[in-house]
């Protein structure tokens, strides 16, 4: 399940085919004025699936919707592995907890002792970060690392807190890291085999600020495959994604940032060579060797194995 801010919806039907996997299915959200075949670009809101549980945001974060922002509505998406049959109910859904009432502040000058009561926003503000790679994955592979890698140019500081990672059958290890000054810090590690949950970050505390490096790696085992597996949408298709919820004290509205890469032609390497960051070849600021495996991430479902599952992000 995915929820996703829209500014007008995709349709304005109760519900409606919305893969774009053909042209008959209409986009999830629309164009102002007009809805058309591509709309606007949605804003994530949440996304769910494996039997997570519910998440909880940190005490004075919240996601702006309304007002002023780019979300005037929410777009629940749903993701099914098979289909139903005449006599099943669906009862699938996400309860959100929105308010207009966020709490009390209290301004005061200090000259005249006055001060002015009034209804504030959440302090800290929601904002998501995504990682990912397009291209395909080779057939046969054992252990095949798709890379992304982008510099953080913004002057704000965020937070990370939360993380989630993403792929269909072919994953088995996603990870982020944090690059500053060389060093290599690590985001969060995990299995997208087990509960696509939002996890606490492996950090707790830990910044990006300008000039940080942001890098992940999804590690593939193709060795089930006889064709090459393309990044896609479909089941047979693969994804390589990490996604981190971030709070930040920036009072403009927040857009969701994206970092996507050729998985063939973009490298770590070459990227951090580029960058005039010599973070290959020194000791500190190497390949960090737990990359790659799960040593020391705690498995929600130790037993779990994969599964086929359906596009989520």
């Amino acid at each position: 399940m995915m929820i996703y801010g829209c500014q007008v919806p995709g349709s304005l039907a109760e519900t409606w085919r919305c893969g774009d996997h053909s042209e008959t299915d209409a986009p999830v959200c629309g164009s102002v004025g007009d809805i058309r075949r591509h709309g606007m670009p949605k804003k994530i809101v949440y996304a769910w699936a494996l039997d997570a549980p519910e998440k909880e945001l940190p005490e004075g974060v919240g996601l702006r919707v309304g007002g002023d922002t780019d979300i005037q509505y929410l777009v629940l998406q749903l993701h099914y592995k098979q289909k139903s049959t005449d006599n099943q109910l669906d009862h699938s859904g996400v309860i959100l907890k929105v308010t207009d009432k966020i709490g009390v502040c209290k301004h005061c000058t200090t000259s005249l002792l006055i001060c002015l009561i009034s209804v504030c926003r959440q302090p800290k503000q929601l904002g998501f970060y995504i990682l990912g790679n397009w291209g395909f994955i080779p057939a046969g592979q054992p252990d095949f690392h798709m890379e992304s890698g982008c510099r953080w140019s913004k002057n704000s500081t965020i937070y990370p807190f939360a993380y989630r990672t993403h792929s269909h059958n072919l994953g088995r290890v996603t990870s982020a890291y944090r690059i500053r000054d060389g060093r290599w810090t690590e985001i969060g590690r995990m299995s997208p085999q087990q509960p696509q949950m939002f996890y606490q970050v492996s950090h707790s505390g830990m910044s990006i600020q300008e000039g940080d490096i942001i890098a992940a790696r999804c590690t593939m085992n193709s060795v089930s495959r006889t064709e090459n597996t393309i990044i896609g949408p479909s089941n047979h298709d693969e994804m390589c994604n990490f996604y981190f919820m971030y709070h930040t004290e920036e009072g403009t509205n927040l857009e969701d940032t994206y970092c996507f890469k050729d998985a063939q032609s973009f490298h770590w390497s070459d990227y951090f060579d580029d960058t005039g960051y010599d973070v290959i070849s020194t000791s500190c600021c190497s390949i960090p060797e737990d990359v790659s495996n799960l040593w020391g991430v705690h498995l929600v479902d130790e037993d779990m194995e994969p599964v086929d599952q359906h596009f989520m992000f």
